[in-house]
């Protein structure tokens, strides 16, 4: 039950905290600037942003070792694989990126970019992985999620001028794959 919960509030916390974050970081848009942006070296709100990527992912982390404890039917090498999640907002948090948040740039920069390919690669293969173990519906959901996380950051990578819109698809498919992944028997 706890695991519901968790999930529940880390599909919130994802939407929700990067769209309150907005509102202290001037000219920035949910459609153009990817969520790295927020926490970005220089940003007003970077300390609190890069603090909220640290939870976020130390939590998605927790529910995924839960989840693991809970059931023992899950994919280990899917829950593995989803921990890239976790990863990935706590390599944001160590190494936030450059203005801009740019391909290239510094080392830090680069290690930022490293994680957060992680988070979705290992995101996208974790819930393929699950759609491969589940059946029905809970098959159906998982590989559409995968689907999205892939095109979200694939969009991301192209730096198109709505890398901010394709970056939260690819976010919320991550996301409310936790919540499915919690629900699932």
């Amino acid at each position: 039950m706890a695991e519901r919960i968790v999930a529940i509030a880390l599909l919130v916390a994802s939407v929700g905290t990067p769209a309150w974050l907005a509102r202290g970081k001037p000219g920035y848009s949910a459609l153009h600037h990817s969520i790295s942006e927020l926490g970005e070296i220089g940003s007003p709100i970077g300390t609190l942003t890069n603090a909220y990527f640290a939870a976020l992912g130390v939590a998605a982390w927790w529910l995924l070792w839960s989840l693991a404890e809970a059931n023992r039917e899950l994919p280990v090498e899917a829950l593995w694989m989803m921990s890239g999640i976790g990863f990935g907002y706590v390599g944001a948090a160590l190494f936030p990126c450059d203005v801009g948040a740019p391909l290239s740039g510094t080392w830090r920069n680069t290690a930022h970019n490293a994680f957060g390919a992680v988070q979705y690669v290992g995101g996208a293969v974790g819930l393929f992985t699950l759609s491969d173990a589940a059946s029905g519906l809970g098959q159906t959901v998982f590989a559409w999620l995968a689907g999205a996380v892939a095109v979200g950051a694939t969009g991301i990578s192209l730096l198109t001028a709505y890398r901010g819109l394709l970056q939260r698809v690819a976010e919320l498919a991550l996301f409310v794959g936790l919540v499915v992944l919690a629900w699932s028997p």
